[in-house]
């Protein structure tokens, strides 16, 4: 089976997820092992997809944007930056 589009996001799972508040709520960094965790099941994602959109989601300070370079470089395979 395979699907036109296949999205993930990466929203965090902060303690404070109940919270109002979006950058308590968002507030989370992903640790260099969750996001290596994801790699396989993102590339087995975008082997059922024609495309595949990761949306990183955990908006306080730069922590998508952080968390969205290292997760390029673990799908590049380059581990070692």
């Amino acid at each position: 089976m395979t699907a036109d589009l296949a999205v993930v996001r990466f929203h965090g799972h902060s303690e404070k997820w109940a919270s109002r508040n979006i950058y308590e709520r968002f507030g989370y960094l992903y640790s260099e092992a969750e996001l290596r965790d994801w790699v396989p099941k993102l590339r087995g994602l975008a082997e059922l997809a024609d495309a595949t959109h990761v949306v990183m989601n955990n908006c306080c300070r730069d922590y998508a944007q952080r968390n969205t370079k290292q997760l390029i470089r673990l799908l590049s395979g380059d581990d070692h930056s």
